[in-house]
């Protein structure tokens, strides 16, 4: 009996051995499952931090992006890399730049077809001279070389001319660009027409470059009272005032770079001022030069080579002061720009 009681009692022992381990195989896996689930949440808060931090970067980066904006409209003059569309001032000055490129060749095209026009002239007067034996081959050489030169300098501009008008095309409309009016320069030839005679006058005070007729005398040579004047050239004098109050306005985060920006357009708009005056006084010189050289020619005290070099000093004339007074224009413009208010 007692044999049988130890063997029950042995048995039970085993058996309580068995649930024993196997309810730690049970409570080991349960905790293997346990710390693999924190793993995994783990895993997952650490993607919700990053997507998160990433979510707060890109909104960090997008009131970057517009504070910038809204600073590049309030301050035009700043130069921002991410701009997010350009302000309707930018789009303003913009289409000023293609205007004043598409006058730019226009008025070329027109002075370069009156030198054509001129050199032709002058190179059939020379074929007639040299078949009465007053001149020779080499002057009408030279007088045909110069008319090649300045067709081939007109068929250059007519290119450009092309290409800055289909600029504008494409920023305004064929039709707009057809109703843009561009009004010629009349620089005045040195001939006396009905007791008058035109001449350029360039005013420093006034800031004008004007063609000027005067009652002339030929039996006097001198010019009498003004008959009528009109301005080819007018600059605007900018108030340093409104500079100086545009600066004081300012941020003063920015004013240094402000006012350098400020200083840089305006010296450059005096000094293209000045250029165009400078200009206006040198067609006048170059136009009685070249009276001076006809003259000479005509009465056979020089050749052909002084007629041609004298209007081809007149001609670059003509041409630098166009390209300085529609160097004038975008500048003002470019100034204008830099200014919150304008030039108001």
């Amino acid at each position: 009996m007692n044999r049988i009681v130890v063997v029950v009692v042995a048995a039970l022992a085993v058996v309580a051995l068995a649930l024993a381990g196997f309810s730690y195989s049970i409570a080991l896996s349960n905790a293997a499952q346990a710390e693999a689930r924190n793993a995994e949440l783990e895993k997952r808060l650490a993607s919700v931090s990053s997507n998160v931090a990433l979510a707060e970067a890109k909104n960090v980066e997008l009131e970057k992006r517009i504070a910038a904006a809204e600073k590049q409209l309030a301050y035009p003059f700043l130069d921002l890399q991410k701009r997010i569309e350009p302000g309707p001032r930018e789009k303003e000055l913009n289409l000023t730049k293609l205007r004043a490129a598409y006058a730019r060749q226009t008025l070329l095209r027109e002075v370069l077809t009156r030198s054509v026009l001129s050199a032709r002239t002058f190179l059939d007067l020379t074929t007639a001279r040299e078949a009465a034996g007053q001149v020779t081959k080499m002057d009408v050489f030279n007088a045909d070389v110069q008319m090649r030169g300045t067709e081939v300098s007109l068929l250059s501009i007519q290119r450009w001319l092309h290409e800055a008008e289909m600029d504008l095309k494409d920023a305004i409309g064929e039709d707009a660009v057809k109703a843009i009016p561009v009004a010629t320069i009349d620089f005045g030839l040195r001939t006396v027409k009905d007791g008058t005679m035109p001449e350029i006058q360039s005013d420093s005070a006034a800031g004008t470059v004007s063609l000027v007729t005067l009652e002339f005398d030929p039996n006097k040579m001198n010019a009498g009272k003004e008959v009528s004047r009109k301005v080819l050239f007018q600059a605007t004098r900018v108030p340093k005032e409104i500079l100086a109050k545009a600066v004081e306005n300012t941020p003063a985060d920015v004013r240094p770079q402000y006012r350098r920006k400020l200083d840089t357009a305006f010296n450059a708009l005096q000094q293209l001022e000045r250029e165009v005056l400078a200009r206006g006084r040198s067609i006048e010189q170059a136009k009685r030069a070249l009276e001076a050289a006809q003259l000479s020619y005509d009465r056979s005290t020089k050749d052909s080579f002084d007629v041609i070099r004298t209007e081809d000093s007149l001609r670059t004339d003509k041409l630098d002061f166009v390209n300085r007074k529609l160097d004038y224009e975008v500048q003002l413009a470019e100034l204008e720009y830099l200014l919150p208010n304008g030039l108001k």
